[in-house]
């Protein structure tokens, strides 16, 4: 993309220098205008009408297409640089990490050396023409949490809402499939996938995230997974597409007890959450974001512990005494060893072992 504009009245004057026999006034006689009018076009301050682009053709032999098209680029690029002047201004919504994240998935190749153009990207990127339509997406799928269901790393950490809102663009821009439009969800068929989930879960390999991504797809339930940009605190979100729900994970911590709790706390909030079809029309307390979050919590910790949840592992320290525990209770050890860690029942020292590497 080019950083200049060229006025047409510079390919005329390029004309006029070539044909030294006719002046600004003979040409301005030929055309049939004034002569002032000439001499504007030639220094951008008057623009080139289709009807003086008609009858620089027949003057010059140059098509009227050629003149119109060179008006069009060249008001294109006035109005791209007024914008990009304008949207520098909001430089301060692209943190480092994000403009680095935006850099090595190609949205951009500006920095805050040319802060307009790197706002300018990271809009087209979130597909959003103005500020004030990312504004507005933020205000009714962020900040209501409405649209976007989310499970933080740490609930301490704060929600960058540019930042989410590029890594869930990226997550859709490599669903080669492109299942996400698709309003096939079927909540029952989702159920009775949910054993199958947890079956392919005491398997953990390479090959388990394709497979529940298949799985999920049976159910009208799309499954995405990106890399996220550095500093991003979310293990996964889910949002609503044409009535089908969205799961994106950002498998930030590669081991499958984390992921594994991640898929299992995201089909919490497709089931459990409220939902209206007028995504726009309510914004959630944080007392209600709260209530969800600790519902999705509890329908992982049932699917994958059963009822008796942690309690048949405390006390346990060694290895194996957790695996032949996670066996009998019918859960992955990573999983059992992922949420020992979390509720501080384990040392992160012990029981790393028993986590796997479940990315490709």
């Amino acid at each position: 993309m080019r950083n200049y504009a060229v006025a047409p009245g510079e390919y005329l004057a390029e004309w006029i220098e070539e044909n030294p026999n006719v002046t600004q006034a003979q040409l301005a006689e030929r055309v049939g205008v004034s002569r002032k009018l000439i001499n504007e076009i030639l220094n951008a301050k008057a623009p080139i009408s289709s009807t003086v682009a008609t009858r620089l053709e027949r003057v010059t032999s140059i098509p009227a297409k050629a003149w119109l098209l060179y008006q069009a680029q060249y008001d294109a690029d006035c109005a791209r640089f007024a914008d990009t002047d304008h949207l520098a201004q909001y430089a301060y919504l692209i943190s480092d990490s994000l403009g680095t994240y935006l850099r090595k998935v190609s949205a951009t190749t500006a920095n805050k050396r040319n802060p307009g153009q790197l706002v300018a990207d990271f809009l087209s990127f979130v597909n959003c023409g103005t500020i004030e339509a990312y504004e507005h997406r933020c205000k009714v799928e962020v900040e209501s949490g409405y649209a976007i269901a989310t499970l933080k790393e740490s609930f301490k950490k704060d929600l960058d809402p540019a930042m989410l809102l590029a890594w869930i663009a990226q997550a859709e821009r490599q669903d080669s499939d492109g299942h996400r439009f698709e309003s096939n969800y079927s909540e029952s068929q989702l159920l009775d996938t949910i054993p199958l989930l947890k079956e392919r879960s005491l398997r953990p390999d390479k090959k388990m995230l394709s497979d529940m991504q298949a799985l999920l797809a049976q159910a009208g339930v799309t499954m995405l997974h990106c890399a996220p940009p550095k500093n991003f605190p979310l293990h996964g979100v889910t949002y609503w597409v044409n009535d089908a729900p969205v799961v994106v994970f950002s498998v930030r911590r590669k081991k499958d007890g984390y992921i594994t709790w991640a898929i299992f706390h995201e089909l919490g909030h497709i089931l459990n959450d409220e939902r209206s079809d007028d995504v726009y029309g309510l914004a959630k307390t944080k007392k209600q974001l709260g209530i969800e979050e600790k519902a999705a919590n509890e329908f992982a910790k049932k699917v994958l512990f059963g009822s008796g949840g942690l309690s048949p592992f405390h006390g346990l320290t060694r290895s194996g005494d957790i695996k032949r525990t996670a066996n009998r209770v019918g859960v992955s050890p990573g999983v059992a060893v992922a949420e020992m860690h979390k509720r501080r029942m384990l040392s992160y020292n012990y029981g790393n072992d028993l986590l796997v590497d479940v990315t490709a």
